[in-house]
């Protein structure tokens, strides 16, 4: 434990900011871009909407995981752009500085997005369209209200994302939750404010010098670390409660994997700092769920 905590304070000094760095050619570029404009993400949430669809037992149409995905980017990409926009001068972090050179490229392609998703929406199921406009109202308040929620911004993206991947399913849901799948999605919710709260953590010093909001600059860099070991030491209760409880064990394996992922980010700063490491690998865990697909 002592090592553990000597490798996550010296991993501080290396998490400082520096300019957006470029990216280089390859197909290491295309994944870079992919996960700077957030396409993992959405295709992420898909990938989690599969998996609880197929706890509940429910059927989804391609209609709903293709509005489900197309939704998150939207969401996110509208997110980045007016954090970009913000910054006035020229953006520190690569993400934000992709954002402002590709702006208008962007804005373009989240408002043909939001076109698709309205057509998206006359092909799905009622009980799912009528629960995704209750949703809808909640993200544009967020995104007029996003920078007056520090220090719950992350925790509100968090419910947001969790309830727009549970909504295909929950909304279709015709018994009552039983307390194995309840453990579950607390589990997963619980995942999405881990991965939000330490991107909060290693980009804090950005954050600070582009006049951003985050927990992690709320609470400061010992606090947040803290927050972030609770948040582990929880995980794990409820891992072992949902277990217990008799919950679905390919799905408790799967948040296993992804919470693991995640602790390793935590437990090695300094490695996954270079380059933004930390990004591809946190989102990337959302993309696990993908192996219940091929469970199903």
């Amino acid at each position: 434990m002592e090592a553990l905590r000597h490798n996550i304070d010296a991993g501080q000094y290396k998490m400082d900011a520096h300019p957006a760095y470029p990216i280089r050619s390859g197909h290491r570029s295309w994944i870079r871009i992919f996960n700077l404009i957030s396409l993992d993400v959405a295709i992420g949430s898909v990938a989690s909407a599969i998996m609880f669809a197929r706890l509940l037992g429910v059927t989804v149409l391609p209609y709903g995981y293709a509005a489900l995905g197309l939704t998150v980017w939207i969401i996110y990409t509208a997110d980045h752009l007016l954090d970009a926009y913000s910054i006035g001068g020229k953006a520190i972090s690569t993400r934000h500085a992709f954002h402002q050179r590709h702006f208008a490229l962007l804005l373009f392609l989240m408002l043909m997005s939001s076109c698709a998703v309205l057509l998206l929406i006359t092909m799905i199921r009622r009980p799912v369209l009528e629960s995704g406009l209750w949703l809808s109202a909640v993200v544009v308040l967020y995104l007029i209200i996003q920078r007056k929620l520090t220090p719950l911004k992350e925790f509100a993206v968090g419910i947001i994302y969790s309830a727009g991947v549970l909504l295909p399913s929950l909304s279709q849901a015709s018994a009552a939750l039983g307390p194995g799948l309840i453990w579950v999605i607390a589990i997963f919710t619980c995942t999405t404010f881990l991965n939000l709260i330490l991107f909060s953590w290693f980009g804090m010093n950005e954050d600070k010098l582009q006049r951003q909001f985050s927990i992690a600059l709320s609470l400061g860099f010992r606090r947040t670390r803290t927050l972030l070991i609770a948040i582990f030491v929880v995980q794990l209760i409820l891992i072992l409660g949902a277990l217990i409880s008799g919950a679905d064990r390919i799905s408790v394996g799967i948040l296993l994997g992804m919470n693991a992922v995640l602790f390793l980010i935590f437990a090695f700063p300094g490695w996954f700092s270079t380059e933004e490491r930390y990004r591809l690998a946190g989102d990337g865990v959302f993309l696990i769920p993908l192996i219940s697909a091929f469970l199903a």
